[in-house]
Protein backbone atom coordinates (compact mmCIF):
# COMPACT_ATOMS: atom_id res chain seq x y z
CA UNK A 1 0.00 0.00 0.00
CA UNK A 2 1.41 3.40 -0.95
CA UNK A 3 1.16 6.58 1.07
CA UNK A 4 -1.31 9.24 -0.02
CA UNK A 5 0.45 12.42 -1.12
CA UNK A 6 -1.42 15.65 -1.79
CA UNK A 7 -0.52 19.01 -3.27
CA UNK A 8 -2.42 22.29 -2.92
CA UNK A 9 -1.82 26.04 -3.12
CA UNK A 10 -1.85 27.89 0.17
CA UNK A 11 -3.73 31.15 0.62
CA UNK A 12 -0.60 33.04 -0.50
CA UNK A 13 -0.36 31.11 -3.79
CA UNK A 14 2.56 28.81 -2.93
CA UNK A 15 2.46 25.04 -3.49
CA UNK A 16 2.33 22.98 -0.30
CA UNK A 17 2.54 19.20 0.15
CA UNK A 18 0.91 16.97 2.73
CA UNK A 19 -0.82 13.72 3.59
CA UNK A 20 -4.45 14.67 4.35
CA UNK A 21 -7.02 17.43 3.96
CA UNK A 22 -9.39 18.63 6.66
CA UNK A 23 -12.19 21.16 6.36
CA UNK A 24 -13.02 23.18 9.47
CA UNK A 25 -15.66 25.91 9.55
CA UNK A 26 -15.42 26.67 5.84
CA UNK A 27 -11.62 26.60 5.70
CA UNK A 28 -9.55 23.85 4.06
CA UNK A 29 -6.30 22.70 5.66
CA UNK A 30 -3.55 20.50 4.25
CA UNK A 31 -2.08 18.38 7.05
CA UNK A 32 1.66 18.14 6.63
CA UNK A 33 2.66 16.27 9.77
CA UNK A 34 1.51 15.00 13.14
CA UNK A 35 3.02 16.23 16.39
CA UNK A 36 0.94 14.28 18.88
CA UNK A 37 -1.36 11.27 18.86
CA UNK A 38 -3.81 9.92 21.36
CA UNK A 39 -5.38 6.50 21.45
CA UNK A 40 -9.04 5.91 22.22
CA UNK A 41 -10.86 2.62 21.78
CA UNK A 42 -7.92 1.11 19.81
CA UNK A 43 -7.90 3.95 17.28
CA UNK A 44 -5.28 6.67 16.96
CA UNK A 45 -6.39 10.26 16.74
CA UNK A 46 -4.31 13.28 15.83
CA UNK A 47 -4.44 15.85 18.62
CA UNK A 48 -1.80 18.20 17.26
CA UNK A 49 -0.67 18.49 13.68
CA UNK A 50 1.20 20.77 11.34
CA UNK A 51 -1.26 22.17 8.82
CA UNK A 52 -1.51 25.03 6.38
CA UNK A 53 -4.66 26.66 5.03
CA UNK A 54 -5.08 25.98 1.31
CA UNK A 55 -7.46 26.81 -1.51
CA UNK A 56 -9.82 23.84 -1.75
CA UNK A 57 -10.07 23.93 -5.55
CA UNK A 58 -6.30 23.42 -5.90
CA UNK A 59 -6.04 20.15 -3.92
CA UNK A 60 -4.74 17.28 -6.06
CA UNK A 61 -3.50 13.78 -5.27
CA UNK A 62 -0.22 12.27 -6.48
CA UNK A 63 -0.94 9.53 -9.01
CA UNK A 64 1.99 7.36 -7.95
CA UNK A 65 3.50 7.80 -11.42
CA UNK A 66 6.35 10.03 -12.66
CA UNK A 67 6.89 11.55 -16.08
CA UNK A 68 9.84 10.77 -18.37
CA UNK A 69 12.04 13.19 -16.40
CA UNK A 70 11.13 11.75 -13.00
CA UNK A 71 8.69 14.53 -12.06
CA UNK A 72 5.72 13.33 -10.01
CA UNK A 73 2.36 13.50 -11.82
CA UNK A 74 -0.52 14.95 -9.76
CA UNK A 75 -4.23 15.26 -10.36
CA UNK A 76 -4.87 18.37 -12.55
CA UNK A 77 -1.38 18.21 -14.08
CA UNK A 78 -1.18 18.77 -17.83
CA UNK A 79 0.99 16.51 -19.95
CA UNK A 80 2.54 16.46 -23.38
CA UNK A 81 3.02 13.12 -25.14
CA UNK A 82 5.90 13.41 -27.60
CA UNK A 83 4.97 10.18 -29.43
CA UNK A 84 1.46 11.32 -30.36
CA UNK A 85 2.16 15.08 -30.08
CA UNK A 86 -0.94 15.36 -27.86
CA UNK A 87 -1.79 17.38 -24.77
CA UNK A 88 -3.79 16.00 -21.87
CA UNK A 89 -4.72 16.61 -18.25
CA UNK A 90 -5.02 14.23 -15.32
CA UNK A 91 -8.49 13.77 -13.84
CA UNK A 92 -9.92 11.52 -11.14
CA UNK A 93 -12.78 9.14 -11.95
CA UNK A 94 -14.50 7.32 -9.07
CA UNK A 95 -14.86 4.12 -11.12
CA UNK A 96 -11.56 4.03 -13.05
CA UNK A 97 -9.05 6.01 -10.99
CA UNK A 98 -6.67 8.54 -12.53
CA UNK A 99 -7.32 9.18 -16.22
CA UNK A 100 -5.54 11.13 -18.91
CA UNK A 101 -8.02 13.27 -20.82
CA UNK A 102 -6.44 14.12 -24.20
CA UNK A 103 -7.59 17.05 -26.32
CA UNK A 104 -9.42 18.35 -23.24
CA UNK A 105 -9.98 21.75 -24.82
CA UNK A 106 -12.05 20.40 -27.71
CA UNK A 107 -15.74 19.60 -27.97
CA UNK A 108 -15.03 15.84 -27.91
CA UNK A 109 -12.18 15.06 -25.50
CA UNK A 110 -10.50 11.65 -25.73
CA UNK A 111 -10.45 9.77 -22.43
CA UNK A 112 -7.60 7.28 -22.70
CA UNK A 113 -8.23 5.23 -19.62
CA UNK A 114 -6.25 4.59 -16.50
CA UNK A 115 -2.79 6.04 -15.97
CA UNK A 116 -0.14 3.32 -15.65
CA UNK A 117 3.59 3.60 -15.07
CA UNK A 118 4.67 1.96 -18.31
CA UNK A 119 2.54 4.37 -20.37
CA UNK A 120 4.32 7.52 -19.22
CA UNK A 121 7.68 6.96 -20.91
CA UNK A 122 6.86 9.67 -23.42
CA UNK A 123 4.84 11.96 -21.11
CA UNK A 124 6.17 15.25 -19.81
CA UNK A 125 4.47 17.41 -17.16
CA UNK A 126 4.15 20.86 -18.76
CA UNK A 127 2.05 22.59 -16.12
CA UNK A 128 -1.33 22.21 -14.50
CA UNK A 129 -4.88 23.49 -14.67
CA UNK A 130 -4.33 25.85 -11.73
CA UNK A 131 -1.20 27.69 -12.94
CA UNK A 132 -1.65 27.06 -16.63
CA UNK A 133 0.85 25.51 -19.02
CA UNK A 134 2.83 26.24 -22.17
Amino acid sequence: MRDIELRAKDIHGDWQYGKAVQEIEGHTYLIQGVIGLTCYNRKQYCVQCVAVEVKKETVGQYTGVKDKYGNPIYENDCLYDEWTESYGCIEWDEDRGFLVVWDFDTEFPDISGQLFGDEVLSYEVIGNRIDGFN
